[in-house]
């Protein structure tokens, strides 16, 4: 199988360097999530994984926003870092 091809967005970018996310972490998680959820509404998918905060260095949860899997490559919109209770508004149910 092909391996995936992540294409980050500037603005995916811009925020990954305000946040402290390490753009290697966004991509680890888009490639194996914990779980990964479509939403309706925003016509998105969502994931989300644990991943090494550099500001705090701790270990949180981050969710990565991002197009959809299709013919093997993936866009990331953005990503944030989350609380487990935020997690089950956006639909994740194995927090």
């Amino acid at each position: 199988m092909p391996q995936l091809k992540i294409i980050l967005t500037a603005h995916v970018r811009e925020r990954a360097v305000s946040r402290g996310i390490d753009e290697e972490e966004i991509k680890r998680i888009v490639t194996n999530p914990i779980e990964e959820v479509f939403d309706k509404e925003n016509f998105n998918y969502k994931c989300y994984g644990q991943a090494m905060d550099h500001y705090t260095k701790q270990t949180c949860y981050l969710m990565v926003v991002h197009s959809g899997k299709f013919n093997n490559s993936v866009t990331v919109i953005t990503s944030m870092w989350i609380y487990p209770r935020r997690l089950k508004f956006y639909g994740f149910s194995k927090v």
